[in-house]
């Protein structure tokens, strides 16, 4: 049942950041943090290690013009740095 928690919450997580970075496509900034932040609220043993590829591609948008140079894209990109550093990127054995 656990494996089965997990994929809910990975799933439910994915559309959040790809709903995200539709927010960023779209210039918006602000609806991309309030998209994300349930996601980088997450406890750890619920963030699975795509989860941390999909959110490097998210920092990669926030890169780009016009958000780039704006404070709320840096901040959200600190935001995700944390998130990415403190996820797994393997399965431990059991």
């Amino acid at each position: 049942m656990i494996v089965n928690t997990l994929a809910a919450f990975g799933t439910w997580a994915h559309s959040r950041i790809a709903a995200a970075k539709a927010h960023v496509m779209f210039a918006s900034v602000d609806g991309a943090a309030g998209q994300i932040s349930p996601v980088l609220a997450m406890s750890p043993e619920y963030r699975i290690s795509t989860l941390a590829a999909h959110v490097v591609s998210l920092t990669a948008l926030l890169r780009r013009k016009p958000v780039a140079d704006s404070r709320e894209a840096a901040a959200l990109r600190e935001q995700l740095r944390q998130f990415a550093r403190t996820t797994p990127t393997q399965t431990e054995d059991p």
